[in-house]
């Protein structure tokens, strides 16, 4: 094993180790691209044949995004330091070189990460209206509620526990920009088609979620894993399911959607592909079972990419773009229910 580096003097250096896990650039650029996969298609949804907007609310929209996932990575080192410290201590090879672990960072550390992404959210909500800024502190709360356990306890004994009540985080991020569109225009229907939009785009990432945790028998540690509970093959299929049932919904959506022109055939081009790549990475675990192929996370990550990037593509060929700038953050319509 690599001996660790020093830790930073500087509490800014230190919180900075942050980014090998959580790269800024490529993931503000997945906080663009899932604010646009789901206002674009709310745009879509409401029908007309009118260019899809394009304006500077993608800004604070995207950042926002990202600044909640980011939150959420603070609060899981801070919720897991004892955790990890331990597994470290009985060999776990997988958290010997974790940040906490190390001292390349701290408690107090984390604590200061988590004040500035709070502040940075706030003024993101600020600028998008009096509406999303009172979602924005609805958000807020659960997710500090999430920090907390929801108050109990048992959730941090147990994984499956912890899925459940903290998965569904995703889902509410995405009625957070929903709640962003609902500024400008009444959100469009019918409800049931925007209920398989959202179930298609958060299902994805609970997919990756049980992807990420998945050892062979012979790997395991006291580590709770996905394969502990339902067995290293249902911990394989598990995924894979979902991403088939995402997909499922997706194409539901862009038939309720009528997306026009090639823009259907480009969104299924990108869902049949990137459910491909998942679901390969899934049969390849199940059919050649080895360490390296437990690693199922970027086959995950790529079936999500797919959807969203393909529903922004979709909708851009099928309705073209237009930059306008749009409703500013002082324009009264912003303050107003």
């Amino acid at each position: 094993m690599v001996a660790p580096k020093p830790p930073s003097a500087s509490r800014l250096g230190r919180m900075w180790t942050l980014s090998e896990q959580f790269p800024p650039i490529p993931m503000i650029l997945v906080g663009i691209l899932t604010f646009l996969a789901l206002d674009w298609s709310l745009q879509g949804l409401a029908g007309g044949d009118q260019e899809l907007v394009l304006s500077w609310r993608v800004i604070p929209g995207g950042l926002s995004v990202t600044l909640l996932a980011f939150i959420l990575r603070v609060y899981d080192e801070l919720k897991d330091a004892d955790n990890d410290r331990r597994l470290a201590a009985a060999g776990d090879t997988r958290y010997m070189d974790r940040p906490i672990v190390t001292g390349a960072i701290t408690e107090g550390d984390l604590q200061t990460a988590r004040w500035l992404t709070s502040g940075a959210l706030l003024l993101c909500g600020i600028s998008l209206g009096l509406k999303a800024l009172v979602v924005f502190f609805a958000v807020y709360f659960v997710f500090w509620l999430s920090f907390k356990w929801y108050f109990w306890p048992k959730i941090q004994q147990s994984l499956f526990l912890a899925l459940v009540t903290h998965n569904p985080l995703t889902l509410v991020v995405e009625l957070y920009v929903v709640a962003m569109f609902w500024v400008l225009a009444p959100v469009p229907g019918p409800a049931w088609a925007l209920g398989l939009l959202l179930l298609g785009l958060w299902l994805p990432l609970t997919a990756w979620e049980t992807s990420r945790k998945i050892r062979l028998p012979e790997m395991e540690t006291d580590y709770e894993t996905y394969s502990k509970i339902f067995g290293w093959k249902g911990a394989a299929i598990v995924p894979a399911v979902l991403v088939l049932i995402s997909l499922g919904c997706l194409v539901g959506f862009s038939l309720a959607a009528k997306i026009p022109g090639s823009g259907g055939p480009v969104l299924y081009a990108f869902l049949g592909l990137g459910a491909l790549v998942a679901v390969g990475g899934a049969l390849r675990l199940l059919l050649k079972p080895t360490p390296a192929a437990t690693k199922l996370r970027p086959f995950m990550e790529a079936y999500s990419f797919a959807t969203q990037a393909g529903l922004c593509v979709a909708w851009g060929v099928a309705r073209g773009v237009s930059l306008q700038t749009g409703a500013l953050p002082w324009d009264p319509t912003l303050w107003s229910f």
